[in-house]
């Protein structure tokens, strides 16, 4: 919808390499102040650095140490279901 929006109001068919962009990130807005046009590249800088990042993980080691663990790392090497675990340090691995 927010493709035809913009197409009615520049008078034309957008590019396949335009895109458009929702400035105040509700996608259901396609109110044309709210519209602008960008490249893809563009397009994918904003929306990259508008993406929350996650908050870092506090993990408690078997040893008793608590530590913070980047999200990523947690989501892919600490799984108990599979036995995978991750510690605080070298010794108590």
């Amino acid at each position: 919808m927010h493709r035809v929006v913009m197409e009615n109001n520049i008078g034309r068919l957008l590019e396949t390499s335009e895109e458009i962009h929702h400035i105040d990130g509700n996608r259901t807005n396609n109110n044309i102040k709210n519209l602008q046009i960008l490249s893809k590249s563009e397009h994918s800088k904003i929306t990259q650095s508008e993406r929350p990042r996650p908050s870092p993980v506090q993990i408690k080691c078997e040893c008793g140490k608590v530590f913070i663990v980047d999200p990523g790392v947690y989501k892919y090497r600490y799984n108990r279901s599979q036995g995978k675990q991750i510690y605080c340090c070298k010794q108590c691995a």
